[in-house]
């Protein structure tokens, strides 16, 4: 009796509580109170970045209440919304303090190249933590001799070609900062500038080139570095040939040196640079013609250049680089080599690029083919290669070693593919008459993205060199990516 009219009370006294709320019931989520925590216990930033961290569990009214403070300014900053700003590298510890307590974050600050980096990065020459794959500047580049190949002035160089983009404006003229520039800034170069024609899509015969300069000592170093990727129409120009009746060189790249020339002496003029001059050109395939021809003619020397330079002072290197110069043929063929010891030429035997036009049409290249400069292990080459992708060397990458060749080497299909071609238009004047239209439109249409005006392609000839050139595929075009050639480069 007694426990039921205890039973009954207890009742009675919890429902008259829970009526006027002098009781609480205790639901799951109220019995443990969630914990406040730190958004980031530890950060890692580059200088100049900012990263903004919270206490979690708090309300907007409590937030208010945190202080935030940091143990080195000179390292890294904070606002009081916890607004984290890296100043310049080292360690500091961020706290927020909420009721006595703090909670802490150690943010660590590292320069742009120390900070670690996934494969596949818009310019691995800089950021990649692969020693063989950075670039390394040295003024010694340029007071050393400059026909005694440099293996590191030629990296920087091949560098800046795979950074060459198609539209590239500088950021003085308020453009976004492209990779090139900020390799070349890197390298300690300044008065980057483009022309009128990098500044907007290549054209069948525009050619983009930018320069930088530099002070090494008591002289003035010009960088002069070409377009060598995305130049899409320009195929057309690469396969103007001209009939050598005025211009004796290959027609399409001699026209594109002569703009190039031609912004070197504005270029020069708008930076006020005076006195003798030192010039480091560099460019891949068609810029690597380009600048081939263009460092033979600031070796003609001030009286026709107007720019006051010579061969010692001028270091161009040039990968890939197609035959644009004239030789001649039988008794006038002459030695193009001879003189121009300053071009270094980094040719590869499995990539057919550098073999047009063809020798027996009378073309050459001006300076010397250097050999045993890149490396053979093609396993070596592969681990590089991924610095270059996202994750593993896809089939784009793929040598022509490793794929079926109808039992020839590389080296061998290129031969083979080249002698065919130069019985196929016999010689120059039978190629300018009667395959260079066709050759402009296929190349252009196939690498450009559309078709030249002024040309009209001959459909029976357009069938024999698409058999001919692309019945290999990319068993012949994968040589001549200018990734692949660095990481052969990079292996030596």
């Amino acid at each position: 009796m007694k426990k039921r009219v205890l039973s009954t009370l207890v009742a009675a006294t919890l429902a008259f509580g829970l009526m006027t709320g002098a009781v609480s019931v205790a639901t799951p989520a109220m019995a443990k109170a969630k914990r406040i925590t730190i958004s980031s216990k530890k950060l890692t930033l580059k200088v100049g970045e900012k990263k903004t961290i919270k206490l979690k569990n708090v309300t907007k009214k409590q937030a208010k209440k945190i202080t935030w403070k940091t143990s080195k300014k000179a390292v890294a900053t904070v606002t009081k919304k916890g607004v984290i700003t890296a100043k310049k590298a080292g360690k500091a510890t961020v706290s927020a303090t909420y009721k006595k307590k703090k909670y802490n974050c150690v943010v660590t600050v590292k320069k742009a190249a120390e900070t670690e980096v996934e494969a596949g990065l818009a310019n691995p020459f800089l950021d990649s933590k692969n020693d063989k794959v950075r670039c390394h500047y040295s003024d010694a580049f340029f007071t050393s001799s400059s026909t005694k190949f440099n293996h590191e002035l030629a990296k920087c160089s091949l560098a800046t070609a795979i950074l060459s983009e198609a539209v590239l404006r500088p950021k003085a003229e308020g453009g976004d900062e492209s990779e090139l520039e900020r390799l070349t800034e890197s390298f300690g170069f300044d008065g980057f500038d483009v022309n009128d024609a990098y500044k907007v899509a290549p054209t069948e015969d525009s050619v983009g080139v930018a320069c930088a300069k530099r002070t090494v000592g008591d002289r003035t170093v010009v960088a002069v570095l070409i377009r060598s990727v995305g130049y899409q129409l320009e195929w057309a120009s690469n396969m103007t040939v001209g009939d050598g009746s005025e211009i004796k060189n290959h027609l399409g790249f001699e026209m594109a040196r002569r703009k190039v020339s031609t912004f070197i002496s504005e270029y020069m003029k708008k930076m006020q640079i005076q006195g003798e001059v030192t010039f480091w050109l560099a460019g891949q395939s068609r810029g690597a013609a380009i600048a081939n021809l263009t460092a033979a003619w600031l070796a003609e020397g001030e009286q026709v250049t107007g720019i006051p330079t010579s061969g010692d002072k001028i270091y161009a290197y040039c990968f890939a680089t197609p035959q644009a110069a004239y030789v001649g043929t039988g008794a006038d063929k002459k030695d193009i080599e001879i003189g121009y010891g300053f071009i270094h030429n980094i040719l590869f035997d499995r990539d057919i690029v550098s073999r047009i036009p063809p020798s027996k049409l009378g073309f050459g290249v001006y300076g010397t083919r250097e050999k045993n400069v890149i490396g053979t292990d093609d396993k070596e080459v592969e681990k590089l290669l991924k610095v270059f992708t996202d994750t593993k060397p896809g089939e784009e990458f793929k040598n022509a070693g490793k794929q079926d060749l109808g039992g020839k080497t590389p080296a061998q299909l290129v031969d083979a593919t080249v002698e065919e071609f130069t019985e196929m238009v016999v010689d120059r004047e039978t190629y300018t008459k009667e395959w260079q239209d066709t050759c402009i439109t296929l190349m252009a249409t196939m690498f450009g993205g559309g078709s030249p005006s002024g040309t009209k392609a001959d459909p029976e000839k357009t069938i024999r060199l698409g058999a001919l050139f692309l019945g290999g595929g990319s068993t012949l075009l994968v040589e001549h990516y200018p990734q692949v050639e660095y990481a052969y480069l990079a292996t030596a």
